[in-house]
C-alpha cells in the first residue's frame, strides 16, 4: 500500500508551491541509496575475490621474514582468513615433503639415522608454528615420517639383497673360472674349491627364489664344467707331449664313457669340441714347428752372408750352424760360403787374381759369377759403412775415440787404420764407422765456427768423412771441412753461422743470380745437382763472411766477391776434352787426363772385374782412351765415361748393366802410374837385354871371321 502524502500541519496553510521539484529530489534521494547500497555490495565482492591471492602473498612474506600469520580486517576479511590459513597449511607440508625426500635420500642406506634425522626436522617444526596449527601438523608429519621410514628401509633392503645376491653371484662365477683351471691341471685342491662353490650356491638360493629354483641344474653344470675342463686338459698335454694322434685314441675311450651329467644329447657335443681343441693344439704344434724351422733358416741364412762377406763367426754360433745344416743343400750352402769366405777376406788385387783365375777355368766359371755377384755385396758394405765393415772383417782394429774431442794420437790411430783399409780395398775408407759419422753431422750444427774450424782441422781435409756429411744433408759442413785451405774453412763456417742465425740474407732476386752465375763459373752439368747445392752452399757462406750484416737484395750484390767466393770453394774448373771438369782436391789436371787416355787392361780389371773377350776389352779400353768422350763427375771423386753426341744423347759406358765408376784419388794415380813406370823400365830392360846379346853374337862371329850382318 502506497505511503499517503501529508497535505498540512498543523493550523497552518501553506501556500502553493511546485511539488515537481520536490519529487525530483525524492526520486535522487532513493537513487543515492540504492547507489551506496551498490557500492557496498561491490566492494564487498570484490574485496572477496582479491583476498586468497592477497592472503597467499602476505603468508609467503610471513614465512620468509618469520612474522606472525596475517590477520583480514575489513571487506573480505573472512576470505583473506581462510585463504591465509590454508595457503601456510599448504606451505608447510610443501617444506615437510621436500624436506623427508631429502633425508630419504641422504639416509637411503641408514634408515635408522634418517628416522632420527627426520624426528629432529619435526621438533624444529613444530616449535615455530602457531600454536592453534602444532597440534595439526605435528600428527600429520610424524605420519609422514612412519611412511617415508617405511619406504627408505624397504628400498635398502631391496638393495642390500640386490647386492649380497651380486656378490655372491660374482664370487660363484670366479669360483667355476678357478675350478675350470683347477680342473685342466688336475689340482689336487679342486674337490675342496667345488665345495665352498656350492656353499655359496646354497646361500644364494636361501636369498633369490629364482635362483633357489635353478639350484639344482646350476650345480649340474658346474660339474659338467669340471668334468669338461679336466677332459681338455689331459687331452691337451697328451697332445702336446705325445702326438695328436694319441690324444685322439684316448678321446675314443672316453666318448665310450658317457657321465652322467651329460645327457645323450649333449655327449656328441662334447666330443666334437674335444675333437676341435685337439685339430686346434695339432695346428699349433705344426705352426710352432714352422717358426722354430723359419728362425732356424733366417739364423742359417745370416751365418752363411756373414762367412761369405769374410766376417768372422764365433764358436757358438758356428756351431748351431753346423747343427742346423742338415741336407744336402744346406752343407753345400756352407762350403760355397766358406769358399766365398776366403774371396771376401782377401784384398782388392787377390780378389782380382782370384776372379780370373775362376774365369779361365771352365770348371770353375760358376764360382767366378758367384764372387762377381760377391764383389757388388762387398762393394755395398763399403759403400754404406766402409770403415764398420773393415772392422767386422778383422781388416782394422776399432780403436777408440773421443768423436768431439779427439786427441792427436786417436786421429792418428784412425787414419793409419784407414789408410791400411783403403790399401785392402783399394778404395778410400773414412776413418770412421757410419754410427760415428752420423753422431758428427747431428752434433755439428750445435757447435760454435771455432768448435768446427777446431775439429775440422783435427780430422784433416782429406779424411774422407767429409764425404759422408754430403751424403747425410751436410753438404755445406763437407765442403767447409773438406776444403784444403784453413783460411776458406773458417769463412764457410763464419759464414753459414751467420746465414743460419738470419743475420745475412739473400732476397730479391739475389739467389736466382747467384745460381745463374754459378752455372756460368762451373759450367752445365758438371757435377750432380747435390754437389752444386753443396758448392753454392758453401760460397753463400763464404759471402755472407765478408759481406756484413742485413738482407743482401740483386741490387747489393758485389760479383767480384762472388766469383772470389766460387774460387775459394771449388777451385779453377779446368775444360778437359772440351768439357768443364771438376777434379778432385789436390789432383794434377795433366794426370787427371793422362790416367783416362792410358787406362790398360789391367786397370779396367781392378776396376770392373768382369768375364770380357780380349774384343770387347779393347773396345772399352777405345771409348775410355777416346778424348772425344766425355769424363763426368757422378759425386766426390768419382765418375764415368759419357759416350757419343753428348750434346744430344749421352750416354754413360755401361757394361753388363752396369755403368764402369772410375774412382779418382792420389793412391790410385800414383798407383796406375807405378804400375806404368814399371812395365816401362821392365820393357826397357828386356830391349837392352836383347841388345847387348845381340852385340855379343856379333861380336863373337867377328872374333871368329864369321861377319854377318843383323839388324837390330
Amino acid at each position: 500500500m502506497a505511503i499517503q502524502r501529508i497535505e498540512r500541519y498543523g493550523k497552518f496553510q501553506p501556500s502553493p508551491i511546485d511539488e515537481s521539484r520536490v519529487r525530483r529530489m525524492e526520486q535522487l534521494a532513493g537513487l543515492a541509496g540504492g547507489i551506496a547500497q551498490t557500492a557496498r555490495t561491490f566492494g564487498e565482492a570484490r574485496a572477496a575475490e582479491e583476498a586468497p591471492e592477497k592472503a597467499r602473498k602476505a603468508v609467503e612474506e610471513a614465512v620468509e621474514t618469520g612474522q606472525e600469520l596475517p590477520v583480514g580486517r575489513g571487506y573480505g576479511a573472512d576470505a583473506f582468513n581462510r585463504e591465509a590459513v590454508s595457503a601456510y597449511l599448504s606451505t608447510i607440508d610443501l617444506d615437510v615433503k621436500n624436506k623427508l625426500n631429502d633425508l630419504a635420500e641422504t639416509n637411503k642406506d641408514n634408515p635408522e639415522n634418517f628416522v632420527n634425522d627426520a624426528n629432529g626436522y619435526l621438533d624444529g617444526l613444530t616449535k615455530s608454528v602457531p600454536k592453534e596449527y602444532k597440534e595439526q601438523i605435528f600428527s600429520n608429519v610424524q605420519e609422514r615420517i612412519k611412511r617415508t621410514a617405511n619406504t627408505v628401509t624397504d628400498n635398502f633392503l631391496v638393495r642390500a639383497r640386490q647386492t649380497n645376491q651380486n656378490a655372491i653371484t660374482d664370487s660363484i662365477n670366479q669360483g667355476i673360472r678357478d675350478l675350470g683351471v683347477l680342473a685342466q691341471n688336475n689340482d689336487p685342491s679342486l674337490q675342496s674349491e667345488k665345495e665352498l662353490v656350492f656353499l655359496a650356491m646354497d646361500a644364494l638360493a636361501e636369498s633369490s627364489p629364482e635362483f633357489a629354483a635353478k639350484l639344482t641344474e646350476q650345480k649340474r653344470n658346474v660339474e659338467k664344467s669340471i668334468y669338461s675342463n679336466s677332459i681338455a686338459g689331459r687331452l691337451n698335454d697328451i697332445a702336446k707331449n705325445q702326438s695328436p694322434k694319441e690324444a685322439y685314441e684316448e678321446l675314443i675311450k672316453i666318448e665310450e664313457q658317457r657321465p652322467d651329467t651329460f645327457s645323450v644329447e649333449e655327449w656328441p657335443q662334447f666330443i666334437g669340441r674335444q675333437q676341435d681343441k685337439i685339430r686346434k693344439t695339432e695346428s699349433l704344434i705344426n705352426s710352432a714347428q714352422k717358426v722354430i724351422t723359419a728362425e732356424e733358416q733366417e739364423f742359417f741364412d745370416g751365418y752363411i752372408t756373414g762367412v761369405s762377406l769374410g766376417i768372422n763367426q764365433s764358436y757358438e754360433d758356428t756351431a748351431r750352424a753346423m747343427e742346423i745344416a742338415k741336407t744336402d743343400k744346406q752343407i753345400d750352402q756352407l762350403n760355397e760360403a766358406i769358399e766365398l769366405g776366403r774371396y771376401s777376406e782377401s784384398d782388392a788385387q787377390t780378389r782380382l787374381n782370384l776372379y780370373q783365375t775362376a774365369i779361365s777355368r771352365p770348371e770353375t766359371t760358376g764360382l767366378a759369377v758367384k764372387m762377381q755377384k760377391q764383389e757388388k755385396r762387398i762393394q755395398t758394405q763399403l759403400n754404406n759403412d766402409a770403415y764398420g765393415f773393415a772392422v767386422r772383417q778383422e781388416v782394422v782394429d776399432d780403436v777408440p775415440i773421443d768423436l768431439l774431442n779427439p786427441t792427436p794420437e786417436q786421429i792418428g790411430a784412425r787414419k793409419n787404420q784407414a789408410n791400411i783399409a783403403s790399401e785392402f780395398y783399394q778404395r778410400p775408407i773414412p776413418p770412421l764407422n757410419d754410427s760415428e759419422i752420423n753422431f758428427l753431422v747431428n752434433a755439428w750444427p750445435n757447435l760454435t765456427p771455432e768448435e768446427q774450424a777446431t775439429l775440422a782441422n783435427a780430422y784433416g781435409p782429406q779424411s774422407f768423412i767429409w764425404s759422408k756429411f754430403s751424403d747425410k744433408n751436410a753438404g755445406v759442413y763437407a765442403q767447409g771441412a773438406a776444403n784444403p785451405n784453413p783460411e776458406t774453412r773458417q769463412l764457410i763456417f763464419d759464414g753459414q753461422a751467420k746465414i743460419d742465425s738470419k743475420a745475412i740474407e739473400f732476397v730479391q732476386g739475389a739467389e736466382t743470380e747467384i745460381n745463374s752465375r754459378l752455372i756460368n763459373y762451373l759450367g752445365m752439368d758438371t757435377v750432380p745437382d747435390q754437389d752444386f747445392v753443396d758448392f753454392r752452399a758453401a760460397a753463400l757462406a763464404v759471402y755472407a763472411s765478408k759481406a756484413g750484416q742485413g738482407k743482401i737484395n740483386l741490387r747489393d750484390l758485389n760479383y767480384e766477391l762472388l766469383d772470389q767466393s766460387f774460387a775459394q770453394v771449388i777451385g779453377d774448373v779446368p775444360t778437359i776434352r772440351e768439357f768443364k771438369t771438376i777434379l778432385p782436391f789436390g789432383i794434377n789436371e795433366d794426370d787427371f787426363e793422362d790416367y783416362f787416355d792410358n787406362m790398360t787392361e789391367e786397370e779396367l780389371q781392378r776396376i770392373s772385374p768382369v768375364e770380357r773377350t780380349e774384343t770387347e776389352i779393347d773396345n772399352i779400353l777405345d771409348l775410355i782412351n777416346n778424348d772425344e768422350n766425355r769424363i763426368k763427375a757422378i759425386s766426390d771423386n768419382q765418375y764415368v765415361i759419357v759416350v757419343g753426341d753428348t750434346e744430344q744423347t749421352p750416354q754413360t759406358l755401361i757394361v753388363n748393366n752396369q755403368p764402369i765408376t772410375f774412382t779418382i784419388n792420389q793412391n790410385v794415380l800414383d798407383s796406375f802410374f807405378g804400375r806404368q813406370a814399371e812395365i816401362t823400365n821392365e820393357k826397357q830392360a828386356r830391349e837392352f837385354a836383347k841388345r847387348q846379346e845381340q852385340q855379343r853374337i856379333i861380336n863373337e862371329r867377328s872374333q871368329g871371321g864369321l861377319i854377318t850382318t843383323i839388324g837390330l
